[in-house]
């Protein structure tokens, strides 16, 4: 029974604030097919697009994409590209790497 004089809170809200703090999302776990699936997604490329230049199917780039926003912790494509765009301002050594993609110039290249 509850003590009429003590506040009662919820025991998951307690858990959820006891919880370790976030750590800020890291690369490191991501494998070299997910970082160049997330510099193409950084660079505006649709799911075709990054399909088409990463020589995948748009099914796998869609998985790929899955995987990487839970492993940052991100909700969407659109976190995604600001997360790397954010983290391409801080040298590292997949900065370089951006500069290999390139957005298809015509639907021509899409064929």
């Amino acid at each position: 029974m509850r003590d009429a004089r003590r506040p009662w809170l919820d025991p998951d809200l307690l858990h959820y604030l006891a919880r370790p703090t976030r750590t800020v999302a890291s690369t490191d776990n991501l494998t070299s097919r997910e970082c160049q699936i997330m510099h193409l997604v950084a660079l505006g490329m649709s799911n075709k697009e990054v399909a088409h230049k990463a020589t995948l199917s748009e099914g796998t780039v869609k998985m790929h994409l899955h995987h990487i926003l839970v492993k940052l912790g991100l909700a969407n494509r659109t976190q995604l590209a600001t997360f790397a765009h954010l983290k391409s301002q801080q040298p590292s050594a997949w900065h370089s790497q951006i500069e290999k993609y390139e957005r298809p110039s015509a639907a021509r290249d899409l064929q």
